[in-house]
């Protein structure tokens, strides 16, 4: 086993070396549940989004007599593509930041909590 190379002395319940370094929610359970809720469907948008967005270029690649109509829709359809992945992308960076877990020292005897920032 490592042995630990920083070990603090607890200031709350003034015990020497209890303080351990660990990683904590910043955030309660609820809304950690939240963030899952915006995580996963906006993993699932920026797939789907890169799918569509590779197959309708895809399939306006091998044309070679496209008219204006064809090419103004394939353009179209490939920006809101991007729109809708920037959009999920946003929504995930939210998700990420409320499920994101902070570093601290915290006691084993008492629970007292210490940012290791």
């Amino acid at each position: 086993m490592i042995k630990k190379l920083i070990t603090l002395d607890c200031n709350a319940c003034k015990s020497e070396q209890t303080m351990d370094a660990t990683k904590v929610a910043r955030f309660s359970g609820i809304v950690q549940f939240i963030g899952y809720i915006f995580v996963i469907p906006s993993v699932l948008g920026i797939v789907i989004s890169i799918i569509t967005m590779f197959g309708v270029i895809g399939t306006g690649a091998g044309v070679a007599e496209a008219d204006a109509v064809t090419v103004g829709a394939g353009a179209m359809a490939v920006g809101t593509c991007i729109i809708f992945g920037i959009i999920s992308l946003v929504g995930g960076l939210i998700g990420w930041i409320l499920i994101m877990k902070k570093k601290v020292f915290k006691c084993v005897r008492c629970g007292h909590i210490i940012d290791r920032a």
